[in-house]
């Protein structure tokens, strides 16, 4: 059974990227039905339409299939939404490879949001040969996708930022180690933009997002406010 966005027995039509997921019209067997899926991505939705093909095929309706969709949550640091002082993260910070690290490129830049486009990235390990060839690819796309700022750490990740920025991202920056690029992405990022961080499980790059998180304060509520004018 063929599945896809925009093509196949089981297809996804007129995707609506939301900050927390994407709506999306699923269709198979002459029906139609509105789905949703609470994390972003197309690369996502293809995966969501490949499963709802194996449930066709063990007997389950279109709406099961999108009820199911529904209740799906990812395990942790694969595009998690987070909201820390209103900048909006992604945490893709499970793992890496050349191919997610470009899907992941696109649904950031796809995101909706006012703010800037900020992507930190670390190293992806265990590619042999192709190292310094797949992590310039990286930031090749960087460039065309229309990244707008860049934030890398680690010696090999750099090969990244250099790419970008020989494509056209003037906002490109190497750190040594998590730390120097949580003093980065302090000095460069502000609420309203939104913040992809991923690299290899060895590059630990999820230590970004808790030190980010641990010394930013949460915006007070007006009641809060209320007589320290």
């Amino acid at each position: 059974m063929l599945a896809g966005i925009g093509c196949g027995e089981v297809r996804v039509t007129e995707v609506r990227p939301q900050l927390e997921g994407s709506h999306f019209t699923l269709q198979a067997g002459g029906e139609s039905v509105e789905g949703w899926l609470s994390v972003p991505g197309l690369h996502m939705i293809q995966n969501a339409t490949l499963a709802v093909a194996v449930g066709r095929i063990f007997g389950l309706t279109l709406a099961e299939c999108a009820l199911g969709l529904q209740k799906v949550r990812l395990a942790k640091g694969r595009l998690e939404v987070k909201t820390i002082g209103g900048i909006r993260f992604l945490d893709d910070t499970y793992n890496a490879n050349p191919d997610s690290m470009l899907a992941a490129i696109r649904t950031l830049v796809t995101t909706p949001g006012k703010g800037r486009r900020i992507a930190v990235l670390g190293q992806m390990n265990e590619l042999g040969i192709e190292t310094a060839r797949a992590h310039r690819q990286v930031g090749e796309a960087a460039a065309r996708e229309g990244a707008n700022c860049l934030i890398t750490v680690g010696e090999t990740a750099a090969l990244i930022g250099e790419a970008a920025r020989a494509n056209g991202v003037e906002e490109t920056s190497n750190a040594a180690t998590t730390d120097e690029a949580v003093a980065l992405l302090r000095k460069i990022a502000e609420p309203g933009d939104v913040v992809l961080v991923k690299g290899s499980r060895g590059a630990r790059m999820e230590t970004i997002i808790e030190a980010f998180a641990a010394k930013t304060p949460e915006p007070k509520s007006p009641a809060e406010n209320i007589g320290h004018a």
